[in-house]
């Protein structure tokens, strides 16, 4: 239940539109839709597929309260969560 609970608290469209706080800029935003649209395309002619989680892949001295929290209840592997006693 921590991570529903902890999806939830969260606007993800917006986060993922916007960024926490609105901090991603416009220009950023068109940046970030014309990689996507161009690795669609790559995809779409038999190129490699290119997959992004939405949070960081290891934990380091500066990572972001909320990203630690995410890297902590969310799925690294195959069905298996990092996060002490929950089911693996």
């Amino acid at each position: 239940m921590k991570a529903i609970a902890t999806v939830s608290m969260y606007d993800m469209g917006a986060a993922n539109r916007n960024a926490l706080k609105h901090s991603l800029t416009l220009e950023q935003r068109k940046t970030i839709i014309a990689e996507a649209a161009e690795q669609r395309y790559v995809e779409f002619t038999g190129g490699k597929a290119k997959y992004t989680s939405g949070t960081v892949h290891e934990l380091k001295e500066d990572t972001h309260p909320i990203q630690r929290e995410f890297f902590r209840l969310l799925p690294h592997s195959k069905g298996r969560i990092h996060s002490q006693g929950l089911v693996t």
